[in-house]
Order: C-alpha cells, then structure tokens, then sequence
C-alpha cells in the first residue's frame, strides 16, 4: 500500500472511492503530551477511501475516524474492534438507537415504579441485556461495569453499597435516572467523614461528605481527600471537622492591569483546611501577573497554597525559564514561562498596587520544575520507549507499571522539593493530597489485573515513591529500560 504525504501527514492510498478499509487497533499507553498525558487507551479506528487534494492532484486515499475508544476501566473488557453493538428502540422516541459494547441506558418501567431498570449492551453486542433492581444489577458483573460507567460520578460513595442507593425517580419515563446516596443517617447540612471502597478502586478512600437536599429528598455530597493506605489510615487526618480559616480576597482577570471598581470579593480557604481541621496551612491572596510569549494577563484571585506558604509568603518572585526537549515525534519543545506572583494574607490585600520591581527571582522552583522535564524527558525512559512507541499491540499490566512508576517518581520528586520548604503541618496536608491523586495510577488494576499501588512520602529533605502495599521503595532502575533511544533534553534559567 503507497503511502501519500498530504499537507505534511502520511496518508495510504486506496483504489476505489467509498471503499471500507479494515478496521484498525490502535492501543497506547499515554497521549504523550507530558508528564500529565493521560491514561492508557485502546481505539478503533473505521476508515474509509475517499478523494483528497494533495498539490492540486485529486488522490484517493483512506480516511479514518475514530469508531470506539475505551479508556475507562468499567468498559475496557469490552473493547473489540470493529466494535459490537446493540440497536434498540428509544424508550422514549422509539428511534432506533445504536450502542456500543460496555455502554448502557435506563429503560422506562411502569407509572410509579421506581426507574430501577438498567440495559446494556455486551460484549458480544446484539440485543440489549437489562437487569431490574439496584441488588440485582450489582451482582451482575457486565451490567454493573456498564451502569458504574454510567452513573459513578454521582455515586462514588456508596457504589458498593446497594443499601444506600436512592432515587426519587419513577416510571413512566426513566430516561436519567441515576441513583445517588443517602445521607447514611445523617440529615440536611450535617457534614462528616466516611472511609469508602469503591467498586471501581483497590483500596479504600478518606470522603468528606455533606448531606444536601433537593425537592425534598436528601443525598449525600462527597469529595475524595485521601487514599487510605500506608501510614495514612485515619478519615480524617484530626477528629475535629471545621472549615479552617477564611479570607476575603479580589477577584478579576485583565489584559491591561486596570483594578475593577468597587472590589469584586471572594471568599478564599486555608490549602487543606476543609482536609485537616487545623489552620496551619493558612488563606491566602495573590496576583499573578504572566509575561510570557507577550500575554501580560494578570489574575487577581485566592493565592495557591503551597506554593505561596513555600516560595512567595507576603512577598513576590520572578519566575522566568525556558526548557526544551523532544517529543514522541523527535521534534524539539521549548516551555517558556516568564510570571511575576505576589502572595499575602490580609483582607483584600492583593488588591493593593503591585510593581514587578518589588520581585525577587525564584531560583528553587525554576530548578525544581526544570528537574521534573529533564526527569520525565530522560533518555530510554517509559515516555520514549512506551508512550511514544506507535507499535504497541496491546496494553500489559508490566509496561504500564513502568508507566506509572516513571510519572509517579517525576511527580514526587518535583512535590518532594515543595514540600521541603514546608512546615510539617503543610507537609502532611500536601502527602494527603497526594495520596488522592497517587491512587489514580491504581485505577486500573481490576480491569487489566495489575497490582500498581504507589505513594508519595514526604520528608523535609524531599519525597519517596513507595509500593504502598509492600512498602518497597521505587527506583528508576525499576522503570528505566536499557534501550537505544537518545533524549535530548536542555534546560536554560535566567
């Protein structure tokens, strides 16, 4: 098959205009756009011939779209390619409608019957499959993939507990009909901690959570704040619940540096606070004034702890560098940042007058994040030698483990050097934040039966990636391969 270059992308040519090419697997095992870049993936990709323009030439060649993509862990196991699908009658306007394997719906029930009646389509398409009751659709390993897929967001602190499943929905019409939690005793406004095993996770998970109310049915609001694993067992971290301490500070974006009159306020909290109980980690205001590439956008709003309580408390630095590396293509990336931020911690003192000249540079963060680019960029790492190879055939749990070790390690290296400028309070509320988004690297586990449970340990000398289960410490001997691919990485700090 010829390949044809058209506007700078390969494509390949086909024959016959409106021909179907086969379907094409696509897996990775990251977007490759940096050390953030994503989840694994597997994609489907549908194409067909038809006629392009290349150089004023018309040539046929293939064009393809993205049939199927799963990135989730509920619907993983689903994945085929082509996908299979299931057509059925839309409950309401009875259109037929078409769904892919892992995907499911509410169907409608009798009037007053609680809209309890869940269909999906399997893995092996077809006709939808539907389960009626809340039990019994837990207990059904496919139909409950595809109804966490649905509706975890609205339910993640009781998905595994069908005894907490409410709905003031009933039938005819069922259309969106998600359950959500009750206030497991608890009634409007109370607030309170609750340890959770969500269905979809490996290991519990510190929530706090709020009783609300809605058209007189009260549910249950809840956030994740930490992962409970490791040394970090208890929910919450203190025994005493309290909003922490509060600020009132100006909030305005602005391209020319001109201040609103009158003031427009915003009420800003503690970093952490809400988490611990306790008012270490103290509000604060900022404004931040970003010279890069020519913006000169200058934000007024709540000050981001921890980064004022380490680097900018009631003072203002300059942080200005350029790093470069390659990217998956071999082509080079140049990060430019040039920002001026002022932190303080009285009322609405960022909108006191601001000068750039009162800014001190900030030399241990610009080597702190030039560190975590050359970290992540190294040579014959997993970003070159998994995220950027275009020939992966499937997703293995061993690869991925590399994966995430090498992001996990980056990430806690750069973390670790906040948190040495921290007092131990701000310390410990920053390792509980980190937790929460280390358990992110388990999310998959169930589906591709990994064992990836990592965590960040802080100390005031800097930060340690762990196996929170074996408690062994991650190396990038671990994660780092032998290869022949050569990085190249340069980091220039004013």
């Amino acid at each position: 098959m010829a390949i044809i270059s058209f506007c700078d992308c390969p494509y390949c040519s086909c024959e016959t205009k409106d021909e179907a090419g086969e379907s094409q697997e696509v897996y990775k095992y990251g977007d490759g756009d940096g050390p953030f870049g994503g989840s694994p993936s597997q994609t489907c990709y549908n194409c067909t011939c038809e006629t392009r323009t290349s150089d004023g030439i018309d040539v046929l060649v293939y064009q393809c779209d993205d049939d199927d993509n799963d990135n989730g862990p509920f619907d993983w196991n689903f994945f085929s390619c082509p996908p299979k699908t299931c057509t059925y009658p839309d409950p309401n306007s009875n259109e037929l409608t078409t769904i892919t394997a892992g995907n499911g719906y509410f169907d409608n029930v009798d009037s007053n019957e609680k809209c309890d009646k869940f269909c999906y389509c399997g893995a092996d398409g077809g006709d939808p499959e539907c389960v009626k009751g809340y039990d019994k659709i837990n207990d059904d390993s496919a139909a409950s993939s595809a109804f966490l897929g649905t509706c975890a967001y609205s339910m993640s602190a009781c998905s595994d507990d069908t005894s907490r499943w409410i709905s003031s929905d009933t039938g005819p019409s069922c259309s969106s009909s998600c359950p959500l939690c009750d206030c497991d005793g608890n009634s409007a406004g109370d607030q309170w901690y609750q340890v959770v095993t969500p269905s979809f996770y490996p290991y519990a998970l510190c929530m706090n959570c709020t009783c609300s109310s809605n058209s007189g049915t009260d549910y249950a609001q809840c956030q994740a704040i930490s992962a409970v694993f490791g040394d970090n067992t208890a929910c919450p971290p203190t025994t005493e619940i309290t909003q922490g301490e509060t600020i009132t500070c100006h909030n305005q974006e602005s391209n020319s540096g001109t201040k609103e009159s009158p003031i427009n306020t915003d009420t800003c909290s503690g970093w952490g606070s809400d988490i611990t109980g306790s008012t270490s980690s103290k509000p604060y205001c900022s404004i931040e004034y970003d010279a890069t590439e020519g913006d000169y956008q200058y934000d007024w709003e709540c000050g981001e702890t921890p980064f004022c309580e380490a680097y900018a408390d009631n003072k203002c630095v300059h942080i200005q560098f350029e790093v470069s590396y390659t990217d998956c293509y071999d082509e080079i990336v140049t990060e430019t940042t040039d920002e001026y931020l002022r932190c303080c911690d009285t009322y609405n003192c960022n909108y006191e007058d601001f000068s750039t000249e009162e800014c001190s540079e900030n030399a241990a963060w610009e080597e702190l994040y030039t560190d975590f680019i050359e970290c992540y960029y190294e040579a014959n790492s997993p970003y070159y030698n998994y995220v950027c190879d275009e020939d992966v055939t499937e997703i293995t749990c061993p690869a991925l483990t590399k994966v995430f070790q090498h992001q996990a390690y980056c990430v806690c290296q750069l973390y670790g050097g906040v948190g040495a400028a921290l007092g131990d309070d701000g310390r410990n509320v920053l390792e509980i934040a980190l937790d929460s988004l280390f358990s992110q690297y388990s999310f998959y586990n169930a589906a591709l039966e990994c064992e990836i449970n990592l965590e960040c340990v802080l100390s005031d000398t800097g930060g340690v990636v762990t196996d929170s289960e074996t408690g062994d410490t991650i190396d990038p001997d671990d994660f780092k391969d032998h290869g022949n691919h050569v990085g190249y990485f340069v980091a220039l700090v004013w």
